[in-house]
């Protein structure tokens, strides 16, 4: 009998533990609707398989490895004809046999066809491919005509630009202050940005996605000569548009703080939230769109 009820004890005993544990980590109170908007935010901001797919096919093309469409809505990729430095960065990763002349097979969704790896934002080949190009993009010694080297400045036609119009990719770092029971508490948040200024009047004229956008519009070649000028007319008067990239970092950093306060406020926490921009703002990038004549 009284080994039953020690039995009995120890069972409520692990019974109320688990209760406690659930209650510490149950988050009843956070109604879904109350962080949907920061919750399609971030997965927009993050891309999905179709973001996956745009930037794995192009990205293989610049390396002149074209992924080819197959019936069953895979892609036939041919690594093998990919630069030997990426081949063996792959290898390292265990995805292809370095000794292995034969496309491999990929699918961007969950469910991809038989026999097709699934390819998303995080696996690594998406990774090693925007480390490759990362790189090149940085390497000063990068050959200049080199395909598979991203430019961080150029000049272009555009179909639907009225005016010659200037646009800075930018890396905009946060810092995040936090104050609340345990005292301030510091963390550091990271984005890419974009926004598109007027050569003529220094004034803003498209951010964030809509920036990104120009990248996609039909495009024209320039003579090298003119390229080359609209290129150093732009670099420029990056000192000119100074206030307006911190401006637009301040801008960015208030809605982190918004988005912030509202989470925490769902949670029925009352820790203040500040954001501050680290300046000067980091142009990672800097272009100029021409109208076509």
């Amino acid at each position: 009998l009284d080994e039953a009820n020690c039995i009995g004890l120890e069972w409520e005993n692990a019974s109320e533990k688990e209760r406690r544990s659930r209650a510490i980590f149950a988050q009843h109170a956070l109604r879904p609707s109350d962080v949907a908007k920061e919750w399609r935010e971030t997965q927009a901001a993050l891309g999905g398989y179709s973001e996956a797919e745009t930037f794995v096919v192009n990205a293989m093309k610049r390396l002149n490895a074209e992924p080819s469409r197959m019936p069953n809505g895979g892609y036939l990729a041919p690594i093998h004809l990919a630069p030997a430095a990426f081949r063996e960065r792959l290898a390292a990763a265990h995805l292809i046999d370095e000794e292995r002349n034969k496309p491999i097979k990929i699918g961007f969704s969950a469910k991809p066809p038989k026999g097709c790896i699934s390819i998303h934002r995080t696996h690594p080949l998406s990774g090693i491919l925007a480390e490759t190009f990362l790189e090149g993009a940085l390497d000063e010694f990068a050959p200049e005509n080199d395909f598979a080297v991203l430019p961080r400045t150029g000049a272009w036609e555009c179909s639907e630009a009225d005016e010659v119009t200037w646009l800075a990719v930018l890396r905009i770092r946060h810092r995040i202050i936090s104050r609340g029971k345990l005292g301030p508490q510091f963390s550091m948040a990271e984005e890419a940005a974009a926004i598109a200024f007027s050569a003529y009047s220094r004034q803003p004229l498209a951010a964030g996605q809509d920036a990104f956008g120009l990248l996609d519009l039909e495009s024209g070649d320039l003579a090298s000569a003119i390229r080359q000028l609209e290129i150093e007319s732009g670099i420029e008067a990056l000192p000119q548009l100074a206030a307006n990239l911190n401006a637009y970092a301040a801008e960015r950093a208030s809605k982190l703080a918004d988005d912030h306060g509202r989470v925490r406020q769902a949670l029925g926490s009352r820790a203040q939230v500040r954001v501050n921009p680290v300046k000067p703002v980091d142009v990672i990038g800097f272009y100029a769109l021409l109208p076509k004549l």
